[in-house]
């Protein structure tokens, strides 16, 4: 299922509202992190990996980490009921590190190469 990024109109710096109100970005439909106080700031994008904050990259490198761990979590949650699969994510062109550092963080280390 798909839906489109809500970006609260409080966290938007002046400039950049005109791009973000014609934003329209469709992604898996994943829990969202309470990126403030749930997560690990070095695996915030916006912190960790220093993107500018609220900005679109930034609010899609978060939306593909939400997406990204929820798809992988289903995806170990069914290996460890079959015995005979072992799962490992490869990042293959991982480049910063947006993506794979807080897959590994956010999940089992030993299912991530980057």
């Amino acid at each position: 299922i798909l839906s489109s990024i809500h970006v609260p109109k409080s966290s938007i710096c002046k400039d950049e509202e005109e791009t973000l109100n014609t934003l329209h970005i469709p992604i898996l439909d994943a829990p969202v992190f309470d990126w403030e106080h749930s997560i690990d700031a070095s695996f915030d994008p916006q912190k960790g990996g220093k993107l500018k904050a609220n900005t679109p990259r930034a609010i899609r490198k978060r939306a593909a980490i939400e997406a990204f761990t929820c798809v992988a979590k289903a995806l170990l949650q069914h290996s460890s009921n079959n015995n005979n699969t072992h799962v490992t994510f490869v990042d293959a062109g991982s480049g910063a590190g947006n993506l794979a550092i807080p897959l590994a963080g956010l999940l089992l280390k030993d299912h991530c190469l980057a």
